[in-house]
């Protein structure tokens, strides 16, 4: 090929690659689907409504099963990367007060120098039930199995009463992350129960 044909096949590519873009361009934004309900009172007279998203309230047994999990995630002791990102998705559902007495409850059992003094060690966390108090206030029964490698097994039996709040979820993020629902611990307290 020549110079002369290599230029005109640039500016050939460059036209359609300026077609190409001023067609994505026109398609831009893409289209938003609206949602029309139709309403009919009782003289039959009919009437067209735009309907929105309703705000989504998590129902009893899902708060039940969030609370659970979150117990599981606080207590469970097994290898230091899992327990780390289980901490982390368990501080995620803190709020207000609870996230100082996620801090202190950590302080105070200490799992990684557990783990560090003893690399067998496991925790267990059992979760025996979860009843409702009040409203937004739960009593999550559980029991903790500890054991250090061939060495046996000690069992803590606790309760937690736990007060929670739900705030939707706002941005995409937020949806798709660990708490879709919006369930945030906002107090709790720990009890043996001899």
């Amino acid at each position: 090929m020549e110079k002369s044909q290599w230029k005109v096949a640039c500016f050939v590519m460059a036209f359609v690659i300026v077609v190409l873009a001023f067609t994505i361009n026109t398609m831009l934004p893409l289209k938003s689907v609206k949602i029309y309900r139709l309403e009919v009172d009782t003289l039959g007279n009919e009437k067209v409504v735009p309907m929105s998203a309703s705000t989504y309230t998590p129902s009893e047994n899902e708060v039940r099963a969030r609370l659970k999990e979150l117990v599981i995630r606080m207590y469970s002791i097994n290898d230091a990367k899992r327990m780390d990102a289980d901490l982390a998705k368990a501080r995620v559902l803190m709020s207000g007060q609870a996230k100082a007495q996620f801090t202190d409850l950590i302080n105070s059992e200490k799992p990684f120098l557990k783990l560090a003094e003893h690399p067998d060690y496991l925790r267990e966390p059992k979760v025996n039930g979860v009843s409702k108090i009040s409203d937004k206030v739960f009593l999550i029964d559980f029991l903790l199995k500890d054991r250090v490698g061939s060495s046996g097994q000690t069992t803590k039996h606790k309760t937690m009463t736990v007060t929670y709040e739900v705030k939707p979820p706002t941005t995409d993020e937020e949806v798709l992350g660990d708490n879709p629902a919006g369930i945030f611990v906002v107090s709790f307290t720990i009890s043996d129960v001899s």
